[in-house]
């Protein structure tokens, strides 16, 4: 063998050993970033759409789980009833207008004191009631300084305190347990702690408060005091961006689970606002979502995802 054919050898053999390296380097920063991306499968486990083959559900706006008993209340707005179900997906009661709620636009219920409490989308009241809706009263907001309030999506904290949207002054209301008012935070516009079309809000196990608006910062982060954290969120048609966040639920792992009704499809972000996953696409079959509006969980961790495009919920395992 000539010196110039071993010469070629090693220069091969070195060049193999670089492109090895080189795609090993590769491959283990792919399989990092599949890692990171990874999403849980949803096993699809049932859907809510009619009531019997006459009568359906028009126009969700919010769904809430009782935990303890994982029933589920949505607010079927277009044909003004709150409807209850029961962990099966079986009808188990209707709040409708002989109860005197007309239009339910925001559903929280309080399962220590048995009490539901719904804002209504046309008159902007926030009405409360027991579970099987007797009992109506309002929570008095006439004396909180402001000549107009429009209360929209509410949710509570583990203490059940309500929070609940100020639509007219973009604004969010803390009250106490007995409905005395406590604080407000936000108001309209691009600073930070202030909103652009504020849609829902979320309230985790340490009392940190979750905004979510369609427009400006996707989602801004609070204290318990409604003191600013931080906020996430660019505005986009990409899988890490949000083009129209209308809903939030989080998990038991303190995921942030965003309904993107634009993208017919639900963005997953860590506590931290990083982004996770993607889930969904636009479509009516199993997995599929059009205009997705809300999210929330059960005792088990199911989640449950309400659709305005296809007036049904969808259950799923997370797997």
């Amino acid at each position: 063998m000539t010196l110039g054919i071993i010469y070629a050898n090693l220069v091969n053999e070195k060049m193999n050993r670089l492109l090895q390296n080189i795609l090993l380097v590769i491959s283990i920063i792919l399989t990092r970033q599949l890692v990171a991306d990874d999403a849980p499968e949803l096993k699809y486990l049932y859907s809510i759409k009619e009531l019997t083959k006459s009568e359906g559900i028009s126009d969700p706006q919010s769904i809430f789980i009782d935990r303890l008993h994982d029933e589920i209340y949505i607010s079927d707005t277009g044909n003004s009833r709150i409807l209850v179900f029961n962990k099966d997906g079986l009808l188990i009661h209707k709040i409708d207008g002989a109860k005197n709620i007309k239009s339910p636009l925001g559903i929280a219920v309080d399962v220590q004191k048995n009490t539901v409490y719904v804002s209504e989308r046309e008159s902007g009241r926030l009405k409360v009631l027991n579970l099987r809706g007797e009992g109506v009263h309002e929570i008095d907001l006439s004396k909180l300084g402001r000549s107009k309030i429009s209360i929209g999506r509410i949710t509570l904290d583990k203490s059940w305190n309500l929070y609940a949207i100020d639509i007219l002054n973009q604004e969010i209301m803390a009250f106490d347990t007995s409905g005395k008012f406590k604080f407000r935070f936000g108001g309209l516009g691009t600073k930070e702690g202030q909103f652009e079309m504020l849609q829902d809000l979320g309230v985790d196990e340490e009392g940190r408060i979750y905004a979510v608006s369609s427009l400006g910062t996707a989602v801004q982060v609070f204290d318990r005091d409604g003191r600013y954290l931080f906020g996430f969120g660019r505005h986009g048609s990409d899988k890490a961006n949000l083009s129209f966040p209308i809903g939030i639920g989080i998990d038991s792992k303190k995921n942030l689970w965003v309904a993107d009704s634009f993208q017919h499809s639900l963005k997953v972000f860590d506590y931290d606002g990083k982004f996770l996953f993607k889930l969904g696409s636009m479509g009516s079959g199993n997995g599929e979502f059009l205009f997705p509006v809300d999210i929330d969980f059960d005792s088990k961790g199911n989640v449950y995802v309400l659709e305005k495009g296809n007036s049904r919920i969808q259950v799923f395992e997370v797997q």
